[in-house]
């Protein structure tokens, strides 16, 4: 087979065709029905920008070298970095950095070869986020917030981070005034005029 070849080859880096990729004979079935393809990956297949072309010794495999570990081992944002050079300015000047950014896991919510769920999510974004956070029970409860039904965490979160406690996208009135703007017209409410909802 093509893909247990000893030597890597010019081409391999990219490859004019897919099928030119060393890693297209075994994987190609892996891309069958993925709507959205990282365009090294899928795409292009230029493996090598992020994979190794040669068998590495590894914290994880420590019996036998391992052939085709991603460059940066269990850290893959200086991988992701490279290209989205736009995402590493944003993500260092947050106040509030989400927990799988400051560990540069990028790959704990995004499937870094492709995915049928857009931004190359590994799941729809409120079942990651109700996971990792504990909160399945709040979906069973009688009423739920419609935001988190329709438009899912990210309606008022931001997902890898935010200058605003809570990971909120604006401060907190901002985001509650996006979607209940009369609010902000309201003279009279409980107990006096100027109380918190004014």
């Amino acid at each position: 087979l093509d893909c247990l070849r000893l030597s890597i080859e010019e081409s391999d880096m990219k490859p004019s065709t897919p099928s030119d990729s060393i890693c297209f004979p075994c994987h190609r079935g892996e891309f069958s029905g993925v709507e959205y393809q990282h365009k090294e990956a899928g795409v292009n297949w230029e493996c090598l920008k992020c994979h190794q072309s040669e068998a590495m010794e590894t914290d994880y495999a420590i019996d036998s070298p391992v052939k085709f570990i991603i460059k940066e081992g269990p850290r893959v944002a200086p991988l992701c970095y490279q290209c989205h050079t736009k995402s590493e300015k944003e993500h260092t000047e947050y106040q509030y950095v989400h927990g799988p950014v400051a560990i540069a896991g990028c790959d704990m919510c995004h499937n870094p070869h492709g995915s049928n769920i857009k931004h190359l999510l590994q799941k729809d974004i409120s079942t990651m986020c109700i996971e990792c956070h504990s909160k399945q029970e709040m979906l069973k409860r009688p009423n739920v917030h419609a935001p988190v039904v329709k438009q899912g965490c990210t309606g008022c979160h931001a997902p890898h981070g935010s200058n605003f406690p809570y990971f909120l996208a604006a401060p907190v009135k901002d985001v509650c005034l996006k979607c209940h703007p009369k609010t902000q017209q309201q003279k009279n409410n409980h107990p006096v005029n100027g109380h918190h909802v004014s």
